[in-house]
């Protein structure tokens, strides 16, 4: 960092994205809303053995997103949106472990996914449906305001970043006792 450059702690301050926000409460998301769309059975039963079961309900969570990543493209075909390689149920774990092994770069997409499929199924989510939707929709416009910004943010802009996070964890505060993980430990915050 030098002066001489432009470049200094105070003038340039970076947030690495990727890994304090997609790797973050963005991906720790979209674990929360696809494992309760699992547990709401929105792609089929977990009830065979619970091995069998998950493994046919992540295929058709898989075709449902490869199916929405056409749907997305046809309708955004200028929009640079991130896909998963690949969706496993190795990558999603058990109900009893949640997991989702995904890359940085690929939660965005999958966070657009997100949102549209909370309010598609919102009445098999229950009452966790609509909030789930709304605190994927305060994740989409946090990002929105940092690309419309660029690298130097006028202060509206910085309080509109803090409000949509606080929101997003407020929302998901308030419906903590509903959802199906402890979704605040470790990366949500």
């Amino acid at each position: 960092m030098t002066a001489e450059l432009g470049v200094t702690y105070s003038l340039s301050p970076a947030i690495d994205c990727l890994h304090t926000l997609y790797l973050g409460p963005f991906k720790m998301y979209c674990k929360l809303v696809l494992w309760s769309l699992l547990n709401a059975r929105v792609w089929g039963s977990l009830q065979l053995t619970v091995s069998e079961g998950l493994q046919l309900a992540v295929n058709r969570l898989r075709g449902a997103l490869w199916d929405w990543y056409k749907e997305r493209h046809e309708k955004f075909p200028k929009e640079n949106l991130t896909k998963l390689a690949e969706l496993t149920h190795k990558m999603l774990g058990t109900p009893a472990d949640p997991l989702l092994k995904t890359k940085a770069a690929e939660t965005w997409g999958l966070v657009h996914f997100c949102v549209d499929k909370t309010l598609e199924h919102r009445h098999a989510l229950g009452r966790t449906g609509l909030p789930l939707h709304e605190a994927g929709k305060c994740i989409v416009e946090h990002i929105q305001v940092m690309k419309s910004h660029g690298c130097r943010l006028p202060a509206s802009a910085i309080q509109s970043l803090h409000d949509t996070l606080k929101r997003h964890l407020l929302i998901l505060i308030d419906f903590a006792e509903d959802l199906p993980f402890a979704w605040e430990l470790p990366k949500h915050h």
